[in-house]
């Protein structure tokens, strides 16, 4: 990443610990790990950013956000052969997408073609609001907060992607609705690419719905040179 976005991600480290800025409201702010958590990328410039709703997996056992990095990055090595069409989780999404290209052994904490980032900077998932098994109450809580913490980040968000670069990023991949509904009015349409979540399986509809937005992924892959980057999108298998 380049030195200006590398110096904003410390700015939102500050932010999360002082509770300044665009955190000083969200009811995600004691969140206890070293955010943004984000994967970065090994260019100065990424020609791709993927946006997805919020980070999954918080490291319970570590206060550092690297390890949790780490096994992000092998989630998607490991789960990189098959379809993309049939990836359940973003580990299979994006390993799918790339072919394995996010993960490097050799420099295992860094994407080398694309930047991953999130509407939100922080961990939802807690011991107070469980993902799984919640009470109607507590899922109520949870989606609640959720959308708050989007609305807090979506300033970040914005100027993670204006810093990325002058003439990048080349394509603006919204993983799920949330994501899109943050990005449609601040990227240009052209760039912009809305993706389903891989978790949204099973209804005939979301399969047509799947399809449609592979085929607008493709296109748009082809039409910026970026087949090399995200194989995917070109050797379905």
């Amino acid at each position: 990443m380049n030195s200006e976005l590398r110096e904003y991600h410390d700015q939102i480290r500050r932010n999360k610990q002082e509770g300044t800025s665009c955190c000083c409201s969200c009811p995600l702010r004691g969140d206890k790990y070293n955010g943004p958590a984000l994967i970065e990328c090994a260019e100065d410039y990424p020609e791709i950013v993927v946006v997805s709703e919020s980070p999954a997996g918080r490291p319970e056992d570590t206060r550092d956000i690297r390890q949790w990095t780490r096994r992000v990055l092998m989630s998607c090595c490991k789960k990189s052969s098959g379809n993309v069409s049939s990836a359940r989780d973003m580990g299979y999404f994006i390993g799918r997408l790339t072919r394995g290209k996010v993960y490097h052994a050799d420099d295992p904490e860094r994407t080398h073609n694309l930047y991953w980032t999130h509407t939100m900077k922080c961990f939802i998932q807690n011991k107070d609001i469980p993902i799984r098994d919640a009470k109607k109450e507590k899922d109520q809580k949870r989606v609640t907060i959720f959308r708050s913490g989007i609305k807090s980040c979506s300033k970040y968000l914005e100027d993670e992607i204006r810093k990325a670069g002058p003439a990048n990023p080349k394509l603006v991949i919204a993983v799920g609705d949330e994501a899109y509904n943050t990005l449609v009015e601040t990227v240009p349409k052209e760039k912009l690419c809305r993706m389903y979540h891989p978790g949204a399986w099973g209804k005939k509809q979301v399969k047509i719905e799947k399809e449609t937005r592979l085929a607008c992924l493709r296109a748009k892959v082809k039409e910026f040179g970026l087949t090399c980057l995200l194989r995917g999108c070109v050797d379905p298998t």
